[in-house]
C-alpha cells in the first residue's frame, strides 16, 4: 500500500482512505491473574486532596503493568461525551474546585481519565499518525446527559454548559495547538461543508487531532483518494484550500 498510507492508517482515521478487509496484529501476554481495585471520595472525604495527587502519580510514578483511571461526577452517567484535550501538567487545586462548583450546576456529569505514558510515552509522536505521547499527562472525555425528551430547549442548556466547562480549562490544558483526541470527534472544532466539496479550514481540526503530522496525512489522502471519495464530517482533505 506504500509507506505514507500504512503509515497514516495508524491514527490518522481509517476512514478517510478507504475500506480495509484485513489487519494482521501482534499480540502480547496477559497475565493469568490480575487486580482491579475502585476507591471511592467525595468533597467531604477528600477528594480534592486526592484528585490533586493523583495527578502527580498517575502518569510517572507507577510501574507499565499498573493501570489507574479517575471518573469524577455527580451521578453515575454513561452516555454523549463532548470535548477532549490533552492535559500536561497538574491542575491546581484552585481549579479542580472550580470544576467541582460547575458539576453542581448540572444534572449528570462527569469527567472520565485515561492516564498517558507507559508504552504510549516511548513511541516517538511522528512513528504513526497519532501523535499524543511524551509530553502530555492524561486523556479527558467531558460528559453530561439528558432525556432526547426534554427537547431542543434541554439540548441547547446542557450543551452550553459543557461548552463553558471546556472554555473553563482553557489554562490548564496542552497548548499551540489546544489537542484533542480524534475518535472523541469534536465537530466544534470545525468540519467539512455538507456538499464535501469545500472545507472550513480543516487545518484548525487537523493540527488539534495529529498537530505536525497532519501535512503528511493530507499528503497520503491526496496521493490515494485525490476526489476525495471517502470523506465525512472531519475527513483528512487532499489539498488545504488557502
Amino acid at each position: 500500500m506504500g509507506e505514507d498510507l500504512f503509515w497514516a492508517i495508524r491514527g490518522g482515521g481509517v476512514t478517510s482512505f478507504g475500506v480495509l478487509l484485513a489487519w494482521k496484529i501482534g499480540l502480547v501476554p496477559v497475565p493469568l491473574l490480575y487486580s482491579c481495585i475502585c476507591h471511592r471520595k467525595n468533597l467531604t472525604t477528600g477528594a480534592t486532596e486526592l484528585v490533586h495527587k493523583w495527578q502527580s502519580v498517575a502518569s510517572y510514578g507507577v510501574p507499565n503493568e499498573l493501570s489507574i483511571a479517575l471518573h469524577i461526577g455527580v451521578v453515575d452517567t454513561a452516555l454523549p461525551s463532548k470535548q477532549n484535550p490533552t492535559y500536561t501538567r497538574p491542575i491546581p487545586k484552585v481549579g479542580l474546585e472550580g470544576i467541582w462548583k460547575r458539576f453542581l450546576k448540572e444534572e449528570r456529569p462527569e469527567l472520565v481519565i485515561g492516564v498517558w505514558g507507559g508504552r504510549v510515552n516511548r513511541i516517538s509522536e511522528h512513528k504513526i499518525a497519532f501523535p499524543h505521547r511524551a509530553g502530555n499527562m492524561y486523556l479527558i472525555d467531558y460528559v453530561t446527559n439528558w432525556d432526547e425528551k426534554e427537547g431542543q430547549e434541554a439540548s441547547a442548556r446542557h450543551m452550553s454548559w459543557i461548552r463553558e466547562l471546556y472554555d473553563y480549562m482553557t489554562p490548564y490544558v496542552s497548548k499551540s495547538p489546544r489537542t484533542a483526541f480524534l475518535n472523541y470527534k469534536d465537530l466544534d472544532l470545525g468540519r467539512v461543508k455538507i456538499n464535501g466539496a469545500t472545507f472550513v479550514d480543516p487545518r484548525i481540526w487537523g493540527r488539534m487531532y495529529f498537530k505536525s503530522n497532519f501535512p503528511r496525512l493530507v499528503k497520503a489522502k491526496s496521493n490515494v483518494d485525490p476526489e476525495n471519495f471517502f470523506s465525512g464530517e472531519q475527513t483528512i482533505p487532499p489539498t488545504i484550500t488557502k
